[in-house]
């Protein structure tokens, strides 16, 4: 009898066994079935191509965070979301084509849809079939690191040459001054120039002297110090010199407007500068801190962003200074319309100081990053 029981359950196990092995194989197979491998290139570098293993199931979403963790090194600090993926059938020696590729909308693949919505059948063997677009927002830092790495550049220069220097009404001819401009003053050129042409009003000091570049006209009438920060009209021409170095970077994308009024859905009031989009009106509050009253100027700043929030814009960024310490806000309004707000930690520059520069690049970097901001929630909006 045991012995009878004994091949029984011997039996059953080699069953159970086969029962397993089978069903491991079915799903072995199965996954066969739904995982691909798509062969991705980024855009702009197509000798380096890369493969994804994927399930067809998942979504485009998980297909952009996946090719973020590949990719980590060549996407630091650029968020999954912010990829832009374009289905494409290239063969991989087809270098014009993957050089210049005709991406148009139908073509991109939206973050909600499923893979399998794109590749109904398996991928055709050595093509392309993704192309990654990097967010315009990286490709304007890398336009503001060039431009500073330029003004960096022209900065440390000390030896210019001053050209087409003419003396009115009478000398028509044209001479030249070279100098040191860390060193020299409107006094030297104007030695300089009594030198060349004996003109008595310059041994006199009673000559004007004007400056042109780039057809624009300067007329100092004597040398100037570093103007003192210590009055209201002096914070602002501080506060002014940062918004327009950072909006003249973005080039036609963004204005400098002085005393803005901001009207909302929540009510108006004036802003004494604002950071303006010009596409689409997107505006950046910046408030003055007068009296070091910082707890006013934040009340006040929140108050004015919280007027431009509406059903387009839920998004809205401020600006809290007195051009020494630097407060940045965020105002976003959440489902039920109700505003809630971000105030980031203050941002100190002190004039004259070893680390001014360090400090003041600090304070540039993070306006050109509210900057990138406002247009990447535009390009969101347009995505939705």
């Amino acid at each position: 009898m045991d012995s009878v029981n004994q091949k029984l359950e011997k039996k059953d196990s080699i069953k159970r066994k086969l029962k397993e092995e089978k069903e491991n194989f079915n799903l072995q197979s199965k996954k066969c079935r739904t995982t691909i491998t798509l062969l991705c290139i980024v855009e702009g570098n197509e000798y380096n191509a890369f493969a994804i293993n994927i399930n067809k199931n998942k979504t485009i979403s998980e297909l952009k965070s996946l090719i973020q963790k590949e990719k980590h090194n060549d996407f630091a600090g650029i968020d999954p979301d912010q990829l832009k993926l374009w289905q494409v059938e290239i063969p991989d020696d087809c270098y014009d084509e993957l050089v210049s590729p005709q991406l148009h909308g139908n073509n991109k693949l939206l973050g909600t849809k499923k893979i399998s919505k794109y590749f109904t059948k398996a991928p055709v063997d050595e093509h392309i079939h993704i192309i990654v677009s990097l967010p315009e927002t990286t490709k304007t830092r890398q336009e503001l690191i060039n431009k500073v790495a330029e003004l960096q550049t022209l900065l440390k220069r000390s030896i210019y040459e001053f050209n087409t220097i003419v003396v009115n009404p009478k000398r028509t001819k044209a001479s030249k001054w070279i100098a040191n401009i860390e060193q020299v003053t409107l006094k030297d050129l104007k030695e300089s120039i009594f030198a060349l042409y004996q003109s008595p009003e310059l041994e006199k000091d009673v000559a004007t002297l004007s400056f042109s570049c780039n057809d624009e006209k300067y007329s100092p009438k004597s040398d100037l110090e570093t103007i003192p920060i210590g009055n209201e009209a002096s914070k602002s021409q501080y506060v002014c010199s940062y918004l327009v170095a950072i909006a003249n970077l973005y080039e036609d994308k963004f204005k400098v407007y002085p005393e803005k009024n901001v009207s909302g859905l929540n009510g108006h009031g004036p802003v004494d500068f604002a950071l303006i989009q010009i596409q689409n009106s997107r505006i950046i509050g910046i408030t003055e801190v007068k009296d070091k009253d910082f707890q006013q100027g934040v009340a006040q700043n929140a108050v004015q962003c919280e007027s431009a929030l509406s059903n387009k814009k839920k998004n809205i960024f401020g600006i809290i200074t007195d051009s020494e310490k630097w407060f940045f806000l965020e105002c976003s309004s959440d489902n039920d319309r109700k505003p809630k707000f971000k105030l980031s930690k203050p941002m100190v520059i002190i004039y004259g100081d070893e680390d001014m520069e360090d400090r003041v690049k600090k304070v540039l970097g993070h306006i050109a990053w509210l900057l990138e901001e406002t247009q990447r929630l535009d390009e969101l909006k347009d995505e939705n």
